[in-house]
Formats: structure tokens, C-alpha cells, sequence
């Protein structure tokens, strides 16, 4: 089932010092993966999976390697008058002297391409993660619940978790989850024992709203600003 309603933006613009040598020339989205793919094909891939055809991928550090794999979209069926796959660099211009200072900013500088295509709910993901997921078991879940932003997660171990993820406690109320209890990012002792996998849904209003607030303040990944 194709769901032309929503858009899907990928983050895909880091590099980490875990990688140092790997990401030295390229984004971690752009790290070979396999011999043949990089890891934004995993996202990428999931996305095409789950019928969802217009994507926005935010790009920042050394991208020539990640651009030159993408191409056209063609690997991934993706154009079209209605589909289609759009790399979307920093820029600055009269009002914005900056380029991307986190997930959170990345999103605000592209507002206007956002509202341009109208999206009924925002997909937000992560480039350089590898999973296999389909989102339209989370789209519907975010629908029926009238949620202003839905988040997935992982159980985990706690001693697992620490210092390396952003965590939560989670409500039970459905089987496929329920309410947002309380968010860490990065705790050295976590509360909770779900992990986030960086993948986000969004109405748009709330988007707007709290990203133009948050521009006022420090810069801010996305989770920290929802989820505080």
C-alpha cells in the first residue's frame, strides 16, 4: 500500500569518532556495508518497503560519497512525478547564517520544503542505523491514537543502554505500547529499559511550533526537545 501522505525526512549528516578511520572521508550513512550497500540503504530500503515515496535525506559532513550512491533514486523505484528522492544540503541566506547545528535545526532550515508537499504526518529517521522495519505499523498506530508525535523503541538492558542510547519508560496501555513516561539521552544510569531507534512521526503543526520555539534556545536534537 502506497501512502503518498507522508514524507519521510533521513538524517544523514554525522560522523563519529567510533569510526574514525570509516567516516574520515564520508558520513556514517554513506559507510560501505556488506561490500556493495552503505547503511542508509537499510532506511532507505524499509521506506520502499513500507510504500512511502517521497523522501528528504539532510545532508552535512563530506556528502559527495553519499550523494554519488544515491544518484537518482532509480535503486529504490523512486521517481516519479509523485515519488522521488531529494538531498537537501545546509544553505545560508538572509535570516539563517548558519549551517545545521543539530537534528532539530536541520528540520527547521527545511520548513519550506516541508509545507511545499503538504504531508498529512512527518516521518523523521536516522541514516545510519541498521534495521529492518515496516512504518506503516507505527503511522497507523500514531493515527489512531491522535498523537502529536509517536517514537519507536527497543527493549534493552539497562547496563546495556547506558551512555549509549536515549532511553524511556514506556506505558503499557496498549500491546504495541502506550504513553511516554519519562526520557533520558545518554543516561550514565538509566530508568527505563527502552531504547530509541531514532525514528519519529510527527503532525506537522506540533513539528512547526516547537522547532520555531526552539530556535531561540541552544540547539537541540529532536528527542530532547520532545521528550524533556
Amino acid at each position: 500500500m502506497v501512502m503518498p501522505s507522508t514524507l519521510a525526512m533521513i538524517l544523514a549528516g554525522g560522523r563519529v569518532d567510533e569510526l574514525g578511520v570509516l567516516t574520515h572521508y564520508r558520513p556514517k550513512s554513506a559507510v560501505p556495508f556488506g561490500g556493495f550497500a552503505r547503511v542508509i540503504d537499510f532506511p532507505l530500503t524499509n521506506l520502499m518497503r513500507s510504500g512511502i515515496e517521497r523522501i528528504a535525506i539532510l545532508s552535512q559532513y563530506r556528502s559527495y560519497s553519499l550523494v554519488n550512491h544515491i544518484g537518482t533514486g532509480a535503486a529504490w523505484d523512486m521517481i516519479g512525478r509523485h515519488r522521488g528522492i531529494s538531498i537537501l544540503p545546509p544553505f545560508k541566506d538572509y535570516e539563517n547564517p548558519h549551517w545545521y547545528r543539530g537534528s532539530a535545526d536541520a528540520v527547521h532550515q527545511n520548513l519550506d520544503f516541508v509545507r511545499y508537499h503538504k504531508p498529512a504526518e512527518i516521518l523523521i529517521l536516522s541514516g545510519d542505523h541498521i534495521y529492518e522495519m515496516d512504518y506503516r505499523d507505527m503511522i497507523r498506530f500514531h493515527n489512531e491514537h491522535d498523537a502529536d508525535v509517536t517514537a519507536a523503541f527497543i527493549k534493552v538492558k539497562k547496563e546495556d543502554a547506558a551512555l549509549r542510547f536515549g532511553v524511556a519508560e514506556i506505558g503499557d496501555d496498549y500491546s504495541e505500547g502506550g504513553p511516554l513516561l519519562s526520557y533520558e539521552e545518554k543516561p550514565a544510569d538509566p530508568k527505563g529499559e527502552w531504547a530509541s531507534l531514532t525514528v519519529l512521526c510527527f503532525k506537522p503543526e506540533v513539528l512547526y511550533k516547537v522547532l520555531r520555539k526552539n530556535q531561540a534556545a541552544a540547539p537541540m536534537n529532536l528527542e530532547e526537545i520532545f521528550f524533556r
